[in-house]
């Protein structure tokens, strides 16, 4: 037998959610419906799921709202992927510039008709993403608080790492072996950009403060981009990072 693929719906529009899962429902998926981000998130943890459809605002919550609340469930169950996510909107401008670098969410413009609908989810459902989606994903990386992301003097690590949740203290040695807090890392900021930009040994030990999730972005990828690149912006970039590990050094003492 078969297992139906689960959709969770999230939407405050009485019709909206009806209309929704009627299309669903002719395309036999099995739909669950939340009217707000509280009833969502229960269901969400009572279930697993294999998309979440919601909209930019719920009630009076916006869908940020929804999705770190999703992605915190995720992360304390240890799932090993992300849920994809689809966001109606009234325009891709407006999800863009609300929630353009949330990981594994996606949008639909409204109006739109059943089979835009299940054309846009059919990709994520079959695991053949879309368009916007064939791009190479970073690989996502849950750490534990106390628990550390880079390690001083590691030359075996050049990755850089976006921070999807949680925070960071950033250390130095000192002469006397202790660790020095020289700065904070905080949900949305890059860390490890020095190595990433010039493949030197690790110039800092970056440890989470709290439970915490990172996407690790290899610098293989942005190696080949810079490759084509002109030989002065290979100094330019050499040069920002020295700079940078000058700095490191100069706080840390």
């Amino acid at each position: 037998m078969t297992t139906k693929t689960k959709i969770l719906i999230v939407n405050d529009n009485k019709e909206i959610l009806g209309s929704i899962k009627g299309i669903l429902d002719t395309a036999d998926y099995k739909v669950t419906i939340a009217r707000d981000i509280r009833e969502a998130v229960s269901k969400f943890n009572n279930d697993l799921f294999d998309m979440v459809i919601g909209k930019l605002k719920i009630g009076k919550a916006n869908a940020d709202e929804l999705i770190d609340k999703i992605r915190d469930i995720e992360m304390m169950e240890k799932r090993k992927e992300s849920i994809p996510i689809l966001i109606l909107c009234g325009s891709v401008d407006n999800f863009k510039s609300e929630l353009g670098l949330q990981d594994h969410v996606t949008c639909l413009e409204q109006p739109f008709t059943g089979a835009d609908l299940l054309k846009k989810i059919e990709p994520y459902l079959m695991g053949k993403p879309d368009e916007e989606t064939q791009e190479n994903n970073p690989t996502k990386i849950q750490i534990a608080s106390g628990e550390s992301l880079i390690a001083e003097g590691d030359e075996n690590n050049n990755s850089m790492y976006w921070v999807v949740s949680g925070s960071f203290a950033v250390y130095k040695s000192n002469d006397l072996s202790e660790l020095v807090e020289i700065g904070m890392i905080n949900k949305g900021e890059l860390v490890g950009e020095m190595s990433f930009l010039d493949n030197e040994a690790r110039s800092a030990t970056v440890m989470a403060i709290e439970n915490s999730e990172v996407l690790e972005i290899p610098s293989g990828k942005f190696q080949s981009v810079i490759d084509d690149q002109p030989r002065w912006f290979k100094s330019l970039l050499r040069t920002l990072s020295s700079r940078l590990r000058d700095a490191n050094v100069k706080i840390g003492t």
